[in-house]
């Protein structure tokens, strides 16, 4: 699978009533209609319009507020005031906490027992101090070699959230099968599932800004082969699937990379150009 970059793949969750994570139909509440689940981002001003608008139509919110360091130490900051938004229309909010460091350099934090007891604790601790309903854990780039240390590192830490009545989430990338080795050779699915409250099957960037031929970022056949391993391998009643809403426009007499576009971009390229949506 090719990988979004993060910047592009958090700039177009601002629309977050467009960039939401839907629960399966099997687990859909009484009233028909799904959890939606939206990622706000901090570094855009149109972000907390664009949540105050339409945080009638989700059910958990995500902001992007916090980075773990290879010492187990938390950067990032919570906003009080996006907490308000959430809280005064009784939604859930678990925010989400990124690695700031990957591969080779998040492997001690992975797999010496007492670092990783630190990052659980770093974790719960501003789960507790800011009363979020839980966390969702984004960790991307992780050593294949690390798979134990990070299966071990998710179950400690729904352990620690779990007995203090919170919940987590796990982010995971998407795959047609087992993987023991590149960017999803580190995720044990079925472990993960086991011991998290939702997963998060990254279900985009099947086609990036550097892939020279025109398509799609998620194309349904591919979504419809991740989503029926992913089920396959987690419990379908805490699978969520992730839905990507960026674009890129390509020049293809040019050899640079396609331009990523927001949501509202590809809506006036389209516009302009006569394009049938």
């Amino acid at each position: 699978m090719a990988r979004m970059p993060r910047w592009a793949r958090l700039a177009l969750a601002v629309v977050v009533s467009v960039a939401a994570f839907v629960l399966p139909p099997s687990v859909a509440r009484a009233d028909g209609t799904f959890d939606r689940w939206g990622f706000y981002v901090t570094y855009d001003p149109a972000s907390r319009a664009s949540l105050s608008a339409h945080i009638a139509e989700l059910d958990v919110v995500v902001p992007d507020y916090f980075g773990m360091n290879a010492d187990a130490a938390i950067a990032g900051d919570d906003d009080p005031a996006v907490d308000a938004i959430v809280r005064s229309h009784d939604k859930r909010l678990l925010p989400m906490v990124q690695n700031r460091v990957s591969q080779g350099n998040l492997s001690p934090l992975l797999n010496d027992p007492s670092r990783r007891q630190a990052a659980v604790d770093a974790i719960v601790g501003i789960t507790m101090a800011n009363g979020y309903d839980g966390i969702t854990l984004d960790f991307e780039g992780v050593s294949p070699s690390d798979r134990d240390g990070l299966t071990a590192y998710v179950r400690a830490l729904a352990d620690a959230l779990h007995q203090r009545g919170k919940l987590l989430a796990v982010a995971i990338p998407a795959k047609s099968g087992e993987m023991s080795n590149g960017w999803a050779g580190a995720f044990d699915d079925a472990a993960i599932g086991a011991a998290a409250d939702r997963v998060i099957l990254m279900a985009y960037a099947y086609r990036t800004g550097s892939n020279p031929t025109p398509g799609p970022i998620s194309p349904l056949p591919w979504v419809r082969s991740v989503a029926d391993y992913a089920r396959s391998r987690v419990p379908a009643n805490r699978l969520v699937l992730g839905i990507g809403v960026w674009g890129y426009d390509w020049n293809r007499g040019e050899r640079a990379p396609a331009r990523a576009l927001r949501y509202a971009q590809t809506a006036v390229l389209v516009q302009q150009n006569g394009g049938q949506p």
